[in-house]
């Protein structure tokens, strides 16, 4: 049984909750309401959530997130070029929030069972993403932030899966050594190969069944984790 178990999160915790990507979703608004970005490009959601991180507030009142997500609303606008009258930003903040924030993910239905399974079990738990910063945020509002030890995103280190760095400093905060640990995701190159290049056990979750010529630790869904970390055979 391994000390500690990091996890992926999107693709393996958390989907869009109506499978759009947030690009698609912010031109197809834009769009309903006569306006027109630049070609969108993922890569500013990186600054945008700079601020996010810094300034957003899962706790603040409704008055105050949507003052928050007003002021994000402009920095987007802005960095996407859509030309909207200032005055009328305000009007798009609580549209932006929910393509932007949280609520455009959702749980799958097995992670807060598992979580929850395996913090009983004493086990030290992580998550490990190529994401914006802000991930923090996120967890706590769709309810998950409690259960991890360690939430680490690739903006805030400097360091995307499969490099090693992101990998150790995970394992450094949990304290604990690569093979007392245990890495799960549905990427074989980021996750599997990016934790095994460190020492860590890894397990490949393929909920659409789309990797079966993987010679890997192979799980469908997280009620099958626990058959791997009792029995270590492969599903």
């Amino acid at each position: 049984m391994p000390l500690a178990i990091t996890f992926d999160w999107f693709g393996t915790l958390a989907e869009h909750r109506n499978g759009l990507g947030r690009g698609r979703q912010f031109h197809a608004y834009l769009t309903s309401k006569g306006l027109t970005p630049a070609p969108w490009d993922r890569r500013i959601l990186y600054d945008l959530f700079e601020y996010y991180a810094d300034a957003y507030q899962p706790g603040a009142s409704p008055i105050e997130k949507h003052s928050f997500w007003v002021e994000f609303t402009r920095r987007l606008f802005k960095k996407a070029h859509v030309g909207c009258p200032p005055a009328e930003i305000h009007v798009h903040g609580n549209a932006i929030g929910s393509i932007f924030g949280s609520s455009c993910f959702q749980l799958f239905a097995d992670v807060t069972p598992t979580l929850g399974l395996l913090k009983q079990q004493g086990i030290r738990l992580g998550l490990i993403s190529n994401w914006q910063r802000g991930l923090q945020q996120f967890c706590e509002e769709l309810g998950v932030a409690s259960y991890f030890d360690v939430i680490i995103s690739s903006a805030e280190v400097k360091s995307e899966k499969p490099d090693p760095r992101i990998f150790q400093e995970a394992l450094a905060r949990l304290d604990v050594s690569a093979e007392c640990a245990l890495h799960v995701g549905d990427s074989v190159d980021e996750d599997v190969l990016g934790a095994s290049s460190v020492g860590m056990r890894a397990t490949l979750l393929d909920r659409g069944r789309m990797h079966s010529s993987f010679d890997v630790i192979k799980i469908h869904d997280l009620h099958e984790l626990e058959r791997v970390l009792t029995s270590g055979r492969k599903q």
